[in-house]
This record gives structure tokens, C-alpha cells and sequence, in this order.
């Protein structure tokens, strides 16, 4: 077993989508509210029998396990659910929101209650609205990439007709983080227009859930702008065994030895791993060459009690993938 390489890397944020509706505006939130990083979303104007999807997180400062109980929608215009449904301290839970405006037409807003409890039980409640007009038709609802590979890029065609008697006409095109399209006019006759909608997902899109959305900026001075959802699960053909490695009470001063493997569909070898040790005093050894599964160990050495917790990111050849490690670790 060999040592690997240590660096440094800097994690990337999401930007937000384009929306032309102002805030919503409410009091400073408190409690398990004040730990989501939104409370209200606002889809914009929203094609006929399109779906919009958003994802709400929530962070865990307490000491504590907070759980979701149940997620609930005051309108079956929205879908929501919650991703995973308990976090440790330090950890995330998502709650994911589906908007279908295949259901209604004009404006909609609802509420989604969401039941959390650790040593209390609290409702948050997360709000959501979009206006789904009926001149414009999107078809299918999103773009769903379903589950692919990472490293890939992905492309897929929607049809959007408009027919509401103006000369409409899709004038920009403004892309996602990720997501980006290009339109071509079809057909146009009076009072209506036919475009297809091309979007495109790059090979680097990130590893997980994914979900993006372009913004199609039109001359209609009322409703200027359409947005277009593309969602999907990016995986790779290489995967860990652990996506989290936890080390439960250990000791500051002595080390401690975890291992797991990765497996590939193809042959590959471990070429790095990058983290950041000033957050993880960590060193990690895996089996050499080309292989289809790998062995790694993870030590942590802890100097002082506390908690210690981090992402892993190993590099694996010859396709230049990254398999991401969480590394977690309480020290008494």
C-alpha cells in the first residue's frame, strides 16, 4: 500500500436561476427555520404541463439528530419529499419540491409543511408559487435526463408552442449553472409559433442530483421570461463502498483505521486524493495499479477533542474521475 498524494482544493457554489418576481418577504426566521437556506421559492412563469423542481436544505447546528418526520403539500400542484430524512450534526437534509403546472393555470402559491424533531418537534413551513400560462405549452414537462454517467455530456429536445394570438417570439436564451440551450424556430403562423428547444448538459456537470434551468427571454413585455427545468441523476460507472466514513469516539492523541473499497465497471487505478487537512488530519494508502476494485485506508490522528469533518475527492485514471469521501470524526 502506497501513500497518497495531499492537496488543497476549493469547493464551487451554485448560482442562483434568474427570476423575475420579486421576494417574497417575510419575518427573520427562527429555530429549524433559520437553519434552511430559502424559505420560498419563486418558479416565474412556467410553460403548460411543465414541471419545476426545486431543492430546499437544511443545515444541522444543533448537538443533536434532527429527523423529518413527514413532508406535506397544502396543494397537489406540488410534489415535495425529502431526500434523505435525518441529520447529524454538521449535516444536510434536503427536501425536494416538484411544481406542476400541468395541474393548473394562472398564478398558484402553496405550502409545504415539513415535521422535524430532535428534542422538539417544529413545523417549517416552506412556501412556493410560479404562474403557469395557458398560451405556452412545453412538451414533455422537463428535461429528464434519468440517471446517467459522469463525464458525459447529455442533450435533449423539448417542444414549446405558443399560441395566443401575438407575435411571440423567444429573443435570448440565459443558461443555468450547467445547463445551457439553443431554440430554433420551427414553425409560425398567425397568432402562433412553434420552437424546439435544445438543451445541453455538459461532460463536467457535477457528480449527484441534478437539478438546473435555463430561462427563455421573450418579447412579451407582460410575461417576458420561460423557464425550462432539466433534472437527473449524474452517477459514475466508479463507486465507493462508504460515501461516508465515520469514526465514533475516538480518542485525541491516537490514531484510528478505517477501510473501504471502490469498484468500477472498467479497470482503473487511484491516482490522488484531495482534502483539506487543516479540517481532516487524515493520511489515506490504497492498492496499486489497475484494477477494478480498490482497497483504501483512512487514519485520522486526531491532536484535540472535537469534531472533525470533510469531503475526501479521490482522483481516479485514466478517465480523470472524482469520487467524492465524506469523513466524519468525533474526538473526546
Amino acid at each position: 500500500m502506497t501513500g497518497i498524494t495531499v492537496s488543497l482544493v476549493a469547493l464551487a457554489s451554485w448560482g442562483q436561476i434568474y427570476n423575475a418576481s420579486s421576494a417574497y418577504v417575510t419575518p427573520a426566521p427562527t429555530g429549524y427555520s433559520a437553519a434552511f437556506d430559502s424559505l420560498y421559492k419563486d418558479f416565474g412563469t412556467v410553460p403548460q404541463g411543465s414541471q419545476s423542481v426545486h431543492r430546499f436544505t437544511f443545515t444541522n447546528k444543533t448537538d443533536k439528530d434532527i429527523h423529518v418526520l413527514g413532508v406535506r403539500s397544502s396543494c397537489h400542484c406540488a410534489t415535495p419529499r425529502a431526500v434523505n430524512d435525518v441529520a447529524k450534526p454538521g449535516e444536510k437534509i434536503v427536501i425536494e419540491v416538484i411544481y406542476d403546472a400541468g395541474k393548473f393555470l394562472g398564478e398558484r402559491s402553496m405550502t409545504i409543511t415539513v415535521d422535524m424533531q430532535s428534542d422538539r418537534l417544529e413545523q417549517v413551513f416552506l412556501r412556493v408559487r410560479g404562474y403557469s400560462r395557458s398560451d405556452v405549452m412545453l412538451s414533455p414537462g422537463k428535461a429528464d435526463l434519468g440517471i446517467v454517467k459522469i463525464g458525459q455530456e447529455q442533450t435533449q429536445t423539448l417542444r414549446l408552442t405558443y399560441s395566443g394570438g401575438q407575435d411571440w417570439r423567444i429573443q435570448e436564451v440565459i443558461p443555468g449553472q450547467w445547463a445551457k440551450a439553443t431554440v430554433a424556430e420551427k414553425s409560425r403562423g398567425y397568432g402562433s409559433a412553434e420552437y424546439e428547444v435544445t438543451l445541453n448538459v455538459p461532460a463536467n456537470a457535477p457528480r449527484g442530483n441534478f437539478a438546473d434551468a435555463v430561462q427563455l427571454k421573450t418579447n412579451d413585455a407582460t410575461q417576458p421570461v420561460v423557464r425550462v427545468d432539466v433534472v437527473g441523476m449524474i452517477d459514475g460507472g466508479i463507486q465507493p463502498s462508504l460515501s461516508v466514513v465515520k469514526f465514533d469516539q475516538i480518542e485525541a492523541g491516537k490514531s484510528a483505521k478505517k477501510r473501504f473499497f471502490i469498484k468500477g465497471d472498467r479497470p482503473f487505478t487511484i491516482a490522488r486524493a484531495d482534502f483539506d487537512a487543516a479540517k481532516l488530519p487524515v493520511a489515506l494508502q490504497s492498492t496499486q495499479g489497475e484494477k477494478t476494485v480498490h482497497t483504501l485506508e483512512v487514519e485520522i490522528n486526531p491532536t484535540k477533542p472535537g469534531r472533525f469533518e470533510g469531503e475526501v475527492m479521490i482522483r481516479v485514471e485514466p478517465q480523470a474521475e472524482l469520487v467524492p469521501i465524506k469523513v466524519v470524526a468525533d474526538a473526546k
